[in-house]
């Protein structure tokens, strides 16, 4: 990674850490399966008492990254749709 390049990235990272964005800066998550990973850890929290204290499956997982992928196809297409048309498909 350049010199300016790299400038830019931690400038990114900066904007994103302040304020209200709220986003934390995780240097442990560097690849795309660690942040799946981390995506199921909040899942399987969030959704417990659904669950019926059970964590989601490897099966149940993947059928959930299936439709997470079905419902955004990008990120550009993710970011056009209202939030609460998440909650409703």
């Amino acid at each position: 990674m350049g010199h300016s390049e790299q400038m830019i990235e931690n400038q990114f990272i900066q904007i994103l850490s302040e304020k209200e964005n709220q986003w934390t800066y995780r240097p442990d998550l560097k690849t795309e399966d660690a942040l799946w990973q981390n995506f199921r850890g909040h899942l399987n929290r969030i959704n417990l008492s659904l669950l019926e204290d059970k964590l989601l499956t490897d099966k149940e997982f993947n059928q959930v990254k299936v439709e997470f992928s079905r419902l955004t196809g990008t990120p550009f297409l993710a970011s056009q749709r209202p939030i609460t048309s998440f909650l409703y498909d």
